[in-house]
């Protein structure tokens, strides 16, 4: 038989094609050591409530990066791809990613990856965005100084500056007793990283991802299993916690600033943030044998300082920026053979499945049960938190009054402001310089030494203001070791000058 010549018409059919549409990042938002990633889900992706993103059925992202800039990658000019760096996994229902614990210094550029489960490939964003974080909105006090603390019941000081040493004083304490309390780092992919704060000195940024990619302990902590009740001297259940922290604004319900060990049934128990809000939730204190202690919803990037005071009797209290927030009766020291206190973890819940991510700072323990005014002092040892509620109103002629709540401890508040010709701006009062220098904004100007405050609240009257021109203002606490941090969350302006 002879070969004849024969035609078909074949329909190729690519089934590698992603079915997910193409997508940008929308934004960059600019924070002080941190930048914030916004993109609007893209047709297509699949999020059918399987959130164990690897192993599952949901489609997934990632954050590919570098610091290279196009024209001095190889090759030239190429799009930021695979073969560069890449954050952990982040679930489909996610429209926000935080990068934190970065240089001011740097410029970061960016490109947003969806794994499609379907075809098994990665579709990148159609574009590629970069910026640099701002610098602290603090007085600068980076570096590896730390503050002396004399109070004879310390027990445990992490200054977390650049690293994770306890420098507490040794006094009559031995190696063989467990002092000192050194933290070892956990990681399940990536290193604590540590930069500037607005606490004092620098500050350790925990990278955890919560819960987001399903697969639990994920990101950074530190640990030292050596400490518990018995390294408390009098081992009476009197015992005071100190830390400072500022939270990323994707940062997971549950996860912890700290805990006490890994049993999430016993006396053991865990500094978290709850799910009462979104995007963050509250700050909590909390086991599973006791009434939880509850405070203030927290904010992204804003600096807190908490403490929690244990008494003998097995009450607790917790603090918030120097108030008392919440006080609870029967939080054991002992229970059942269980130690209230059997390691010391930062940056992880109990249950090991929620990582905390944000910066966590000067972080203490104490062995006696703290009182009020001690908190106080001991809130005053570093810079100022942020000021709250600020608030502005016309007074008629050329004058605006600024509002704002008092804060323990200040000496005096400086005012920001920027005069505009446009209303509904944003995030207008930002410092390119470290130390609040307002010099490279010709708009930009400092009211400093305002101490016109009573009974806890503050205001003052700006003046001599142009009329039909728009101010934005936001506001600084100072003590002795300087500014605290501008109010984040809170510029607030008005028109001059009607009332």
């Amino acid at each position: 038989d002879g070969l004849s010549s024969k035609n078909k018409t074949v329909s190729i059919i690519d089934d590698d094609t992603s079915g997910i549409a193409d997508f940008t990042i929308d934004s960059i938002d600019r924070d002080y050591g941190r930048l914030a990633l916004n993109w609007t889900a893209p047709s297509g992706i699949v999020n059918d409530g399987d959130t164990t993103s690897v192993g599952g059925s949901d489609d997934y992202y990632r954050v590919y990066w570098t610091t290279v800039a196009p024209g001095a990658r190889t090759p030239a000019n190429r799009d930021i791809d695979q073969t560069d760096n890449a954050t952990r996994t982040i679930d489909a229902d996610r429209i926000l990613f935080v990068h934190g614990g970065l240089n001011s210094a740097t410029y970061y550029y960016y490109r947003l990856a969806v794994y499609d489960t379907s075809t098994g490939a990665w579709k990148f964003s159609t574009n590629e965005l970069g910026a640099s974080p701002l610098p602290v909105e603090c007085t600068s006090t980076g570096g590896t100084s730390e503050i002396t603390d004399n109070d004879p019941d310390l027990l445990v000081y992490y200054p977390l500056n650049n690293d994770l040493q306890d420098h507490s004083p040794q006094r009559t304490r031995t190696g063989a007793e467990g002092w000192p309390y050194h933290l070892a780092e956990a990681s399940s992919d990536s290193d604590i990283d540590f930069g500037e704060g607005c606490a004092y000195g620098n500050s350790a940024y925990m990278s955890g991802s919560g819960a987001y990619d399903g697969n639990r302990g994920n990101g950074t902590w530190g640990v030292n299993n050596d400490f518990s009740n018995a390294d408390f001297p009098a081992n009476d259940g009197n015992w005071t916690v100190s830390v400072w922290t500022s939270p990323d604004g994707d940062l997971e319900k549950f996860t912890s600033i700290f805990s006490t060990g890994d049993n999430n049934k016993g006396p053991e128990l865990q500094l978290d943030v709850d799910d009462k809000y979104e995007p963050i939730g509250r700050i909590r204190l909390f086991n599973k044998m006791s009434d939880n202690l509850k405070g203030q919803q927290l904010r992204q990037s804003t600096w807190y300082h908490v403490v929690v005071v244990h008494h003998a009797d097995d009450s607790v209290e917790l603090y918030v920026n120097n108030v008392l927030k919440d006080t609870e009766t029967n939080w054991p020291y002992t229970s059942g053979g269980n130690l209230q206190w059997d390691k010391i973890k930062i940056g992880q819940n109990r249950y090991r499945d929620a990582n905390y991510k944000g910066y966590i700072d000067e972080f203490k323990i104490y062995g006696r049960a703290f009182t009020a005014s001690d908190v106080a002092n001991l809130y005053n040892f570093t810079l100022p938190p942020a000021v709250e509620n600020i608030n502005v109103s016309g007074q008629g002629g050329s004058t605006l009054r600024l509002t704002w709540d008092e804060v323990d401890g200040a000496i005096d508040y400086t005012i920001f402001q920027a005069e505009k010709s446009s209303s509904g701006l944003t995030n207008v009062i930002t410092f390119t310089n470290p130390n609040l220098d307002t010099s490279t904004d010709p708009d930009l100007s400092a009211i400093p030494g305002i101490t016109s405050c009573t009974s806890g609240s503050c205001s003052y009257d700006v003046t001599g203001l142009t009329n039909n021109k728009y101010y934005y203002y936001r506001i600084a606490a100072r003590n002795g070791r300087g500014s605290g941090q501008v109010s984040p969350n809170s510029e607030v302006s008005a028109q001059c000058c009607s009332p």
